[in-house]
């Protein structure tokens, strides 16, 4: 199976189609506190633009369980990814898959207790949104459906792969020319990279 890839706090159309178009697996919508934040408006209008086999991720981050059913219920999404900054995930049934994003830090000191089977993103050691690279192979066989983020860009993806042998990938400023603002050539440079790694 080839590597699993995804775009991360996708903006508008434009930018969610060149992230098709450059051959993305998925994109994450955000819906935390962030400059890539997205109205639930502009969520729906983004999902309505994109191909079937395209999953759409909604990113969540201090939001209660009734914040987050009501999200979902106005955005169709495949999966939803929480950000665990403590480590631990809620385990409810949101009746799409959930996929945790869990900060290095907590996967090497306990490894990845009740993920087995389960895709689940591992972060930098500081945590979501840092955009800061840091030494991948730490997590090398943390498990089978290991996603890799954290400080990505086109020139460390391929030795990120190589160190840590994730299942997939996941980039969000890595491929912007400012923050928040993805670029088409840097996100098909980042995924050809990705592929050929």
């Amino acid at each position: 199976m080839s590597l699993w890839i995804k775009i991360c706090g996708v903006q508008d159309v434009p930018t969610a189609r060149a992230a098709c178009e450059a051959g993305a697996d998925a994109i994450g919508l955000v819906f935390a506190e962030s400059p890539r934040r997205v109205s639930i408006a502009r969520a729906q209008e983004i999902r309505g633009a994109l191909p079937r086999r395209v999953e759409v991720f909604a990113v969540v981050r201090g939001m209660n369980v009734d914040e987050i059913r009501a999200l979902l219920a106005e955005v169709p999404v495949d999966a939803l990814q929480i950000h665990c900054d403590d480590g631990m995930f809620p385990d409810f049934d949101f009746g799409v898959e959930l996929v945790p994003a869990i900060p290095a830090r907590f996967i090497l000191a306990y490894g990845a207790r009740g993920l087995k089977g389960r895709r689940f993103i591992v972060d930098a050691p500081q945590g979501a949104g840092s955009g800061t690279s840091w030494n991948y192979g730490e997590v090398a066989g943390a498990g089978e459906r290991l996603i890799l983020a954290g400080g990505l860009c086109p020139a460390n993806v391929a030795a990120a792969i190589a160190a840590a042998r994730p299942w997939g990938v996941d980039v969000s400023s890595g491929v912007e020319v400012r923050r928040g603002v993805k670029d088409a050539a840097l996100m098909v440079e980042f995924i050809e990279r990705a592929r050929q790694a």
